[in-house]
């Protein structure tokens, strides 16, 4: 196993070290495959466009799909150039409009609960986010049953002073820090049907994550949103954007229903960034 890791991960880092233009030429190629070859989740991104869109025409909804999977295979391409590990690769190619809004709160001591989804690169947004202020960053994660990839992604995703936690361990580690903390969370996964919060959301009945706001309201944190866009190929900005300030004074699911109006607003904004491959509508509200 361990042969394998590492011979796996020399690959990579072979593949990674390629000039960036030959990179970008091979997304371009693996997004015709991923789309008129393998046919990747075709019917699911297909069927969540049309739920999600449903005044759209078909030619409309077939250019997002076009947009999408070229978007798609840059992001696998763009996660793959990590095993440059190069630090200052990511710093080079992440613009932060206005971090100033984190050392504001990290000198009066706040945690900080930033929600963000799977929206333009969200590997690149979770790598970096450990570097543009003075907080101890940590990034709650979802361990993959594949130990390998697993074990490869935690060691790219933690390469830029981004601390990673399981989310099964997320509330101890978070509650029992000594220090202010930056607590990184992409809260549009499907949650399970029987403890979630249940809203609309890009017209459906959807189950978020209550995992954010719990968190945010035992310690008080700061709650922000991660609106990251797309600046020109390889490029990013990220706007850190307040979503609340004192959480314990809000009823619940306030702080979820503030996050999905976020997020919905940016995919509406830019429909090809988002992860429509993902099976995000697979479970119905209990009755």
């Amino acid at each position: 196993m361990r042969f394998k890791f590492r011979f796996t991960r020399g690959i990579l880092f072979l593949f990674a070290r390629l000039p960036l233009p030959i990179l970008y030429a091979l997304a371009s190629f693996l997004a015709l495959i991923a789309q008129y070859v393998i046919k990747y989740r075709r019917a699911v991104i297909q069927q969540n466009l049309k739920n999600s869109f449903p005044n759209y025409t078909i030619t409309q909804l077939k250019q997002i799909e076009n947009k999408f999977y070229k978007r798609f295979a840059i992001i696998i391409v763009e996660v793959l150039m990590q095993f440059r590990q190069d630090k200052e690769f990511l710093k080079s190619r992440m613009i932060v409009s206005n971090p100033e809004l984190l050392e504001k709160y990290h000198k009066e001591g706040r945690n900080v609960v930033a929600m963000a989804g799977h929206f333009c690169n969200w590997e690149w947004l979770g790598s970096s986010m450990g570097m543009f202020s003075s907080y101890y960053t940590l990034g709650i994660y979802k361990t993959l049953s594949n130990k390998m990839v697993d074990e490869l992604l935690f060691e790219i995703r933690s390469l830029n002073d981004t601390n990673l936690v399981p989310m099964e361990k997320a509330t101890k580690t978070m509650l029992g820090c000594e220090v202010p903390l930056l607590s990184c969370f992409l809260a549009d996964q499907a949650a399970s049907p029987n403890n979630a919060y249940w809203t609309d959301f890009l017209n459906q009945d959807s189950p978020f994550f209550w995992g954010a706001e719990k968190i945010a309201k035992a310690s008080n944190a700061i709650v922000v949103f991660l609106a990251m866009r797309f600046v020109k190929k390889g490029y990013y900005s990220i706007e850190i954007i307040e979503l609340c300030n004192n959480p314990k004074l809000i009823a619940d699911g306030e702080i979820i229903q503030m996050y999905v109006s976020a997020l919905e607003k940016e995919i509406i904004a830019a429909p090809e960034y988002w992860l429509w491959s993902h099976k995000r509508w697979k479970h119905k509200r209990p009755q």
